[in-house]
C-alpha cells in the first residue's frame, strides 16, 4: 500500500490534514473503482460539480459589420494619447464615408499585420483600407492602401499638399488638423476602387 499526502490544490479541504490511502492498482477496473470512490467523497463534501461549456468567443476575423472586435479596441487602446485620438477620429471619418458612399454597403473591421484595416466583404467594392501609428516617428500616424493599386498615385494628383510614404499610404501628424475634406475622398475612392473598375470593364 502507497501514501500520498493530498495538498489543498489536490483534494478537498477537509482531507487536507492526513494523509491518505492510495492502493497500487493491478487491474483497470480498481482504478475505476477507485476514481469512483473518490467522486462520491468530494459530492458528500462539497456537493456535485456541474459539468458547463466554455462559451464561443467572437473569432477577431468574424464579420460583424459597423462594429469593433474586442481585439481592435485592444489595438486602440495601446496607442499614446495623441495618436489614438486621431486614429479614431480617422476611423469614424472611414464608417461614415462608408455609410454616405453608394455601392459599398456595410464595412468589416478586423486586424491585418497588426493594423485596424477595414474591408467591403459584403458587396466588394473597395480596396482593404488600414490605419496605424507609424512607429518610427512619434506622434505620426498613416492611412495604408494596397501598394498594388493606383491609389495613392491617384491622391498625389488631387492633393499634392498632402504628405505620402511611398506608394502605400498618406502620413499624417498627431498635432494638424485632419484633413478632413481630402481624406474623405480618398478613402471614397478606395471603398469602391474594384466597383469602378467592374464598370470601366463593362
Amino acid at each position: 500500500m502507497k501514501t500520498a499526502h493530498i495538498s489543498a490544490q489536490e483534494g478537498p479541504a477537509d482531507l487536507n490534514k492526513g494523509s491518505f490511502e492510495i492502493p497500487d492498482f493491478d487491474h483497470g477496473h480498481q482504478l475505476c473503482t477507485f476514481a469512483n470512490k473518490w467522486a462520491s467523497v468530494s459530492d458528500e463534501l462539497h456537493g456535485p460539480v456541474a459539468m458547463t461549456k466554455t462559451p464561443r468567443t467572437n473569432s477577431p476575423h468574424r464579420k460583424r459589420a459597423g462594429v469593433s472586435e474586442p481585439t481592435v479596441d485592444a489595438i486602440f487602446d495601446a496607442y499614446p494619447s495623441p495618436v489614438k485620438t486621431r486614429l479614431l477620429a480617422l476611423r469614424r471619418l472611414i464608417f461614415d464615408t462608408a455609410d454616405t458612399t453608394e455601392g459599398v454597403g456595410p464595412l468589416e473591421e478586423t486586424l491585418k499585420w497588426g493594423q485596424p484595416s477595414y474591408l467591403t466583404t459584403e458587396s466588394k467594392s473597395g480596396s482593404t483600407i488600414r490605419i496605424d501609428q507609424v512607429k518610427a516617428e512619434a506622434g505620426r500616424y498613416a492611412v495604408y492602401f494596397h501598394c498594388q493599386t493606383d491609389l495613392v498615385e491617384t491622391f498625389r494628383e488631387l492633393y499634392p499638399e498632402l504628405r505620402y510614404g511611398g506608394n502605400r499610404s498618406i502620413l499624417l501628424d498627431a498635432g494638424e488638423k485632419l484633413p478632413e475634406k481630402a481624406l474623405r475622398h480618398c478613402v471614397a475612392l478606395a471603398l469602391t476602387y474594384h466597383a469602378r473598375k467592374r464598370t470601366r470593364v463593362k
